[in-house]
């Protein structure tokens, strides 16, 4: 295919959506919290699978309670068989004794011997939780794409379905590289941590491999030696300079695709396939390589996970003006304060102090260059 430079936003997410192939498995309940299912799921029962007591107390039959009253009880008979005017004594949960139609709450009565009196009247099918109440057989309990949650799964367990058939969570493989990590130069490698978190936290499975020299051969084999992953990410190396390899490799082993986006900061970000895994490359720049992380590699999970990662957005007035490069779409950093955003005058994409500082960021469109002071605008948060 055409390789593209510097393109768009939407346009890089479109050709990175038309290269994912989402894969569905089979897994145990108890191992799919926060997955999405790929599947309808059917109630094979009825939930409860029969009347059940709903209370403590005793199960009759209701007309024989009928007048019942503080001033003027009943007087039934403590019995382990239904009958007329007699009580069979249940716990909460039990199995509704047949014969009977209502529990009368212990609270209602006062015991004596073999004898309770009972002292509110009660009707059919009251303090008992009926058959199919909960759930009707062959009712449809989850659609296609539901995320699971805790109470979904206990649900699930209930009505005895022990697997369930879901979208896979992506296996991401996170290849730190630079040889400034490795020089005893004193400045520690932590995007690959970062990154790793980030995917956590958006319900991927990262793997974080050690980093790697700026070596087309060592490079080449530490990718070749992922591609067990669903997904490649590779920070670093992604420019044009002279140590910047990956662009090369991925022509020697893959398939290259796009190579630089109109975005600030974010612009070294590239994408190519490699024996059909994706691969993105983040720029090694930390603030720079967590932008491109929020914009491509997040959307790239929800996508094999069939799921939207939601953002928490808020809305604040701008407290000062910022401005962007034409056909850029700009990601400016900005705290907030009393419901206003306060931009942060820093634009260097190695200053990863500048994210630690703001509460989020707000983005700018690549149509205008920029927003006045006062304006209302959308902040999205970092966490």
């Amino acid at each position: 295919m055409e390789i593209k430079e510097t393109i768009r936003v939407e346009e890089a997410l479109k050709i990175i959506f038309d290269k994912l192939k989402p894969s569905v498995r089979r897994v145990p309940v108890e191992e799919a919290l926060g997955c999405t299912l790929a599947e309808e799921i059917i109630s094979p029962i009825d939930y409860p699978p029969f009347d059940r007591a709903a209370m403590d107390g005793f199960a009759v039959r209701a007309r024989d309670t009928y007048g019942a009253s503080q001033s003027s009880p009943v007087i039934m008979e403590i019995s382990d068989r239904a009958g007329e005017m007699k009580a069979i004594p249940v716990n909460t949960g039990e199995r509704l004794p047949e014969g009977t139609d209502a529990v009368i709450m212990i609270e209602d009565t006062v015991q004596s011997g073999n004898l309770i009196e009972i002292f509110s009247e009660v009707h059919p099918a009251k303090n008992v939780a009926r058959k199919g109440e909960d759930v009707e057989k062959e009712e449809i309990i989850f659609e296609r794409s539901h995320i699971l949650r805790c109470a979904d799964i206990a649900l699930l367990k209930a009505l005895g379905v022990d697997e369930v058939k879901v979208f896979s969570r992506p296996k991401v493989a996170v290849i730190p590289t630079g040889n400034e990590f490795l020089e005893n130069s004193g400045i520690k490698e932590t995007n690959s941590l970062m990154v790793s978190l980030l995917l956590k936290k958006w319900g991927a499975m990262p793997e974080i491999k050690g980093v790697v020299r700026d070596d087309k051969a060592e490079l080449r084999r530490a990718i070749e030696s992922t591609l067990s992953s669903d997904v490649i990410a590779i920070i670093g190396g992604t420019s044009a300079g002279r140590r910047d390899l990956l662009w090369d490799v991925l022509n020697d082993i893959g398939e290259p695709v796009f190579r630089g986006v109109a975005m600030s900061p974010g612009r070294p970000t590239l994408f190519g396939v490699v024996e059909e895994r994706p691969l993105l490359g983040l720029p090694g720049y930390p603030v720079a390589c967590l932008m491109s992380a929020l914009t491509f590699l997040r959307e790239i999970v929800g996508k094999l996970m069939n799921r939207r990662i939601e953002e928490r957005i808020l809305k604040a007035r701008l407290a000062a003006p910022v401005t962007s490069k034409a056909g850029y779409r700009t990601f400016t950093r900005v705290k907030l304060r009393h419901g206003m955003a306060v931009p942060l005058m820093t634009h260097g994409s190695g200053i990863l102090s500048s994210v630690t500082r703001s509460d989020g960021y707000i983005v700018i469109p690549e149509e205008i260059e920029g927003f006045e002071a006062d304006e209302i605008v959308e902040v999205r948060l970092f966490e």
